[in-house]
């Protein structure tokens, strides 16, 4: 009994490497490069066709930056992050993708003689524009190719269904009617609406293990 009992747990500590190595690699990064900044994030596969996913993306730029006419001295941001659920379809590498994002483009600096809807007004004022809201819907499709060593390529195109909202500080700005300023920068901000999407292409890779 003492022999067969050795016997059998020398099998088991056998087995336990080729099991160790037939099983599926559930955690993987993700990193690259998309229209929402440089991102990377983890990702873990829940079943055999669905993952969720944790992007991070940042950028900052700073310089001159045109919106509508108005030359904005300051800084563009895309820092942001999202919690994505993934579906891949047919056992393959195409996938399509749902879940949030929060945070996302911000342009932040002074402008000197604003336009708002055709007018202009003296001063220097200070401008932000960005999303209406913090937290906003994402959806995406995507491919990514597998290699034998756990990595792979993908590329992702998707949108973030959110509008923009400018606001101006006025301190600084010579207005004598400031109910029709409110209205030309009402006018503005409806156009800002009426986009509704920020579309994205994403490049990257995926390293599993």
């Amino acid at each position: 009994m003492k022999h067969l009992s050795i016997a059998f747990a020398i099998a088991v500590l056998a087995a336990v490497p080729a099991v160790a190595q037939d099983a599926p690699k559930k955690i993987a990064i993700e990193y690259g490069i998309s229209t929402l900044g440089a991102y990377i994030g983890p990702s873990y596969m829940l079943r055999d066709k669905i993952s969720v996913r944790l992007p991070i993306y940042l950028g900052t730029l700073s310089g001159d930056f045109d919106q509508d006419g108005n030359s904005i001295k300051g800084k563009f941001s895309a820092n942001s992050f999202a919690l994505m659920g993934d579906y891949y379809l047919y056992g393959g590498g195409l996938r399509v993708s749902a879940g949030a994002a929060v945070g996302g483009y911000e342009i932040s600096g002074n402008v000197t003689d604003p336009n708002l809807d055709g007018t202009t007004y003296v001063g220097s004022a200070d401008v932000k524009l960005a999303q209406s809201s913090n937290v906003v819907p994402v959806v995406s499709i995507g491919y990514a190719k597998q290699f034998k060593n756990g990595f792979s390529v993908l590329a992702d195109v998707g949108a973030k269904i959110n509008t923009y909202k400018m606001t101006v500080a006025t301190s600084g700005l010579t207005i004598t009617n400031q109910a029709e300023f409110e209205a030309d920068l009402a006018s503005v901000n409806n156009d800002l609406k009426a986009v509704g999407l920020t579309p994205f292409i994403t490049l990257g890779g995926v390293f599993r293990f």
